[in-house]
């Protein structure tokens, strides 16, 4: 699945947004690349940051369980302040994976 592209899952999931667990970072603390706000607004749940080569597996898996899939690149501005340094390697290797349920 190529980044910046959404697909619907194959089959329905009873899980609710309720059952979701939150993806946190060391500490408790919010995660270093947080959600983009215009997707979250969607429904979109900032799930995981992944290398690209992964992006098929994951995807099928949240698919298989119910849930629309959205991959987006990172860009520096996924980055709070304290990620500056790393953000430029990061941007050119990873990717952000949203999920929301099938509606």
């Amino acid at each position: 699945m190529r980044p910046g592209s959404s697909r619907k899952a194959r089959t329905h999931s009873a899980m609710s947004t309720d059952d979701l667990l939150p993806i946190l970072g060391e500490g408790g603390q919010s995660p270093s690349a947080p959600g983009d706000p215009a997707l979250l607004a969607q429904g979109w749940v900032r799930r995981t940051m992944a290398e690209p080569a992964r992006v098929d597996e994951l995807t099928e898996l949240y698919e298989s369980t119910g849930f629309e899939v959205h991959v987006q690149q990172l860009s520096k501005e996924n980055f709070g302040p304290n990620c500056e340094g790393c953000a430029e390697s990061a941007c050119s290797t990873y990717v952000l994976i949203y999920t929301r349920i099938q509606s």
